[in-house]
């Protein structure tokens, strides 16, 4: 890796150190990858990924042929003389008897049986191969020329289970989820527990779907409950009850956030984006106490939103907003751009983009 014009300046040692803490994040997946397999990938790999996808498309082809050779199979039990091809041609032990209506496994014959015991475990690990090369090379997608502190290894435990469990993928749309998985844990490694691992491997794709549907209503950790809003936009009562039996969130009617409010009060956060900040001012001159409903996000699926290319839908926010302003009239909220984040520490524009005081609201 060459030194960068703005460091050739500094003296050579530093020149070292300086260009050695980083690397590119796609050589240190080739890396990790590497070592999970027993042999190392040369930074190189990325070339070779490329280079991979004529080998690639022989594998599909090849798996689509023993997939149409299974459709013959199934064939066979309905049409005698095609069982006797099959016999001849495929050497699949299958008997049929016509009279009958039905087939049967010859197990007269071991070697026939040992023949298409190899064919199964050929198939099988060549599934395993190419689900486990579509997965990493969309990581080496993801990650694109992004680079990383080249301190921190990846676990070298979490990557066997990683790819154990990416072997097993072969959807298109599971794969590209652990395609991102892996990259994210390349660029911040320990970001994906073991749990969270476990969890994704045991969804189906119907349930990730229903995941992904959610994502753009999580914000702070929580789902507002504002049940009519959200049917607006798709998400009904049975699709939360769903992500709770996932473990994803809490359906509990009974969950809030709870405000207690001195006089004129100002400036109390009642949620925000990485685009724009709410927040409450007690406008009387009593000391009030107010009830924020929410659905609470669990840990597992506050880890969701960084895994689909998915933004808060800032629509539902300022409707949510809108509808709590009118239940609890006491209380302006104003709605404020965010100039930045800085762990806890957010800083915003004075002059708010909208203000909604009760039943009167400057948008």
């Amino acid at each position: 890796m060459g030194i960068p014009e703005v460091l050739q300046n500094l003296p050579p040692d530093a020149q070292n150190q300086l260009a050695e803490a980083t690397v590119k994040a796609v050589d240190k997946l080739g890396t990790a990858i590497g070592k999970a397999f027993g042999y190392f990938l040369e930074p190189g790999h990325r070339v070779k990924m490329a280079k991979a996808d004529s080998e690639k498309t022989k594998l599909e082809a090849d798996a689509e042929a023993y997939k149409m050779r299974s459709i013959a199979d199934a064939t066979a039990y309905q049409i005698e003389t095609v069982s006797a091809a099959l016999k001849t041609n495929v050497d699949l032990p299958i008997k049929y008897d016509g009279k009958q209506n039905v087939f049967d496994i010859d197990i007269s014959n071991p070697e026939l049986l040992l023949q298409r015991a190899d064919i199964r475990q050929n198939y099988q690990k060549m599934r395993k191969e190419l689900n486990l090369q579509n997965v990493i090379h969309g990581a080496y997608l993801e990650l694109g020329d992004k680079t990383v502190e080249n301190s921190e290894e990846i676990d070298s435990d979490w990557m066997t289970r990683f790819l154990n469990i990416a072997e097993d993928i072969s959807d298109e749309q599971l794969q590209s989820l652990w395609s991102k998985i892996l990259a994210g844990e390349i660029l911040k490694p320990k970001t994906y527990s073991y749990r969270i691992l476990e969890f994704l491997r045991n969804i189906s794709k119907n349930e990730l779907n229903s995941l992904l549907k959610i994502l753009p209503f999580i914000v702070n950790d929580f789902v507002p409950k504002y049940d009519k809003i959200l049917e607006k936009y798709g998400i009904s009562y049975s699709l939360i009850l769903e992500l709770d039996e996932l473990g994803v969130l809490n359906s509990s009617p009974m969950i809030s956030k709870s405000f207690a409010f001195e006089p004129k009060q100002s400036n109390e956060l009642l949620l925000n984006t990485d685009d724009i900040i709410c927040l409450l001012t007690n406008k009387s001159d009593k000391k009030i106490e107010i009830s924020f409903p929410i659905f609470a996000v669990s840990a597992i699926g506050r880890k969701l939103p960084t895994l689909a290319n998915t933004s808060i839908n800032k629509n539902f926010i300022k409707a949510v907003v809108e509808e709590f302003s009118k239940q609890n009239s006491t209380v302006k909220v104003s709605v404020h751009r965010v100039e930045s984040i800085e762990g806890t520490a957010i800083s915003y524009e004075h002059s708010p983009l909208y203000v909604f005081n009760g039943d009167q609201n400057d948008k």
